[in-house]
């Protein structure tokens, strides 16, 4: 075995397994200790505890601009919360049928040599692009398709509580500071649920109104105490708000009558999202997505800032390449980035592997979204939320 539990810069706690008899193992310490055992098991629970301390300590200083940005990962549960690509897949070849899909790849030219194990992704895209120009009528399949996702990306937040805890805890930051800023990959309501549930403010950039309407100026809102403001001659910033931006749109939206409204997912027919496809990127330059990204691009050439990426595979090449060139040209740019595991050899892996060799400023580390949330600072010094939470 070779794990790394994180990675600064050329710091980092790895075990390894030594050749020899009887079998050994190295545990190698953030501070260049090392550490060798026939028993695995204690070294495993070592490495674990050393990681977590390395990052809490890391993560416990202010920056004064905090943004995360939430992938699929943050979505995905097991068996019982959210779907990998490869699971909507298997869902769609069920219920479409396999024959149905495999006429449909056929009559766009689809190159396949096992439908079962195609990229679903690539299929939608160049279905996307053959409707310009096929005599075919391929929308029937293509809308079934489109309903399967936004089915199984309809997601209720029950009882679990890693997304309210994520959200009590960054909303601890001191209220004077710029709001923390949480932008989302996913289209489900996982964080607006956990925020209406410890009783946050989402600036989402809709309008505080009965039918909410999509207007980018409402990004540079704020909510304050006036009376509070004007005795102390300084603004008294209202706690427990953070703003929200959902990179490829949402299940709450939708366009009605050329303007972009939010409400419940459930009285919305045709949600207003970017379907999985490898043309996410020239569909992210139309408004209101590129507004998010161009929020997002600022967010990241700012001094003092942080980025925490969780459940992102990096593979959308417009939001890796942006986060790529922040983490190369912004000296006061630090990057965090929590996946499951950091030791596969996949290109982005090894890509943000190099870039923290060679620029320091960017930190692995291999934990589920629920661990890294566990064990995320708790910032006592601001005011607790839980009070705010549901019974």
């Amino acid at each position: 075995m070779d794990k790394i539990y994180i990675k600064l810069g050329e710091k980092e706690v790895r075990l390894t397994e030594i050749d020899g008899d009887p079998k050994q193992y190295e545990l190698l310490t953030f501070n260049g200790e090392k550490e060798t055992s026939e028993v695995l098991d204690v070294l495993e629970q070592k490495a674990t505890k050393e990681a977590r301390r390395v990052y809490k300590n890391i993560l416990e200083k202010t920056y004064r601009n905090f943004s995360i940005l939430s992938g699929a990962g943050t979505s995905i549960d097991g068996e019982t919360l959210g779907k990998t690509m490869n699971q909507l897949l298997n869902i769609v070849i069920e219920e479409v049928s396999k024959d149905e899909l495999e006429k449909f790849a056929s009559s766009i030219k689809f190159e396949f040599k096992d439908i079962a194990k195609i990229n679903l992704e690539d299929l939608l895209s160049q279905a996307e692009n053959a409707r310009i120009f096929l005599m075919a009528d391929i929308d029937v399949t293509l809308n079934k398709i489109k309903a399967i996702i936004v089915r199984e990306c309809t997601l209720d937040l029950g009882a679990r509580i890693v997304h309210t805890s994520l959200l009590s805890k960054i909303l601890k930051r001191n209220p004077s500071l710029p709001r923390a800023k949480v932008f989302t990959l996913n289209y489900d309501t996982l964080f607006e649920q956990a925020a209406e549930r410890i009783g946050a403010i989402l600036i989402d950039g809709f309008s505080f109104s009965i039918k909410r309407r999509f207007n980018s100026s409402l990004f540079d809102w704020d909510l304050v105490h006036r009376e509070k403001t004007r005795l102390n001659s300084e603004e008294s910033f209202i706690p427990r708000v953070l703003k929200f931006f959902k990179l490829h749109g949402s299940l709450s939206w939708e366009m009605l009558d050329s303007k972009i409204i939010s409400q419940d997912p459930s009285k919305i027919t045709s949600p207003l999202i970017i379907y999985p496809n490898s043309s996410k990127f020239e569909q992210s330059y139309e408004n209101p997505f590129f507004e998010m990204m161009s929020r997002f691009n600022g967010e990241l050439r700012k001094e003092d800032s942080i980025l925490i990426s969780v459940g992102f595979s990096f593979y959308d090449k417009h939001i890796s390449n942006a986060i790529m060139e922040a983490v190369k040209r912004n000296p006061n740019f630090f990057l965090v980035v929590i996946k499951r595991s950091i030791n596969d050899s996949t290109e982005p892996i090894a890509n943000l592997i190099k870039l923290s060799e060679s620029h320091g400023n960017v930190l692995l580390i291999s934990e589920s979204f629920a661990e890294f949330v566990s064990n995320y600072p708790d910032n006592s010094s601001y005011t607790q939320l839980n009070q705010f939470e549901d019974d």
